[in-house]
């Protein structure tokens, strides 16, 4: 029997769908959808890419907002600022990202004072990532936003700086 390191689900309103995984090198293991009480697999083929079940999960948003307004934005339409943990869901927002206008996309990555740490809007620690070498260093006032070209590095803004963001949508 496999054990899974993570599991989480998506439901709407005909279905569920599951996924989950194992390892931290690996994102995706198995992608079900439930209907009622069938559970179905994916049909394996070729042009099968559970991955393109996760892209849907962000959306780029075109207008210019600071940090704080970016994240309200998404709470109040979508679900919040994206949070990337991983190296697939750093590519999948690299994909969104490239059509962006403006230079860099706000994270929902911000510098906690309190706690002296960087944390995701989402709670969770910083695990994987992708920082640019940079000379500043950890402050208040600073979130995170990616290059919208190049290497896609994280870059320390400060929150008044407008750019457009990324949301996740579940």
């Amino acid at each position: 029997m496999t054990s899974f390191d993570f599991f989480f689900e998506y439901s709407d309103a005909s279905n569920r769908i599951l996924f989950v995984g194992a390892g931290w090198d690996t994102l995706l293991t198995a992608v079900f959808i439930i209907r009622g009480n069938d559970m179905i697999p994916p049909e394996p083929s070729e042009n099968t890419n559970p991955c393109s079940v996760i892209a849907d999960k962000f959306i780029l948003i075109h207008e210019t907002k600071n940090w704080e307004e970016a994240l309200n934005y998404c709470r109040k339409y979508h679900h919040d600022l994206v949070s990337i943990t991983n190296l697939i869901e750093q590519e999948l927002v690299e994909e969104k990202a490239k059509n962006a206008n403006t230079s860099h996309v706000w994270l929902g990555l911000r510098y906690k004072c309190v706690f002296g740490l960087w944390l995701w809007v989402s709670d969770r620690l910083v695990c994987y990532e992708n920082w640019a070498n940079e000379t500043i260093t950890d402050q208040c006032d600073l979130s995170v936003a990616m290059e919208t070209g190049g290497e896609n590095k994280w870059f320390k803004k400060y929150d008044y700086e407008e750019f457009n963001f990324i949301c996740s949508l579940w």
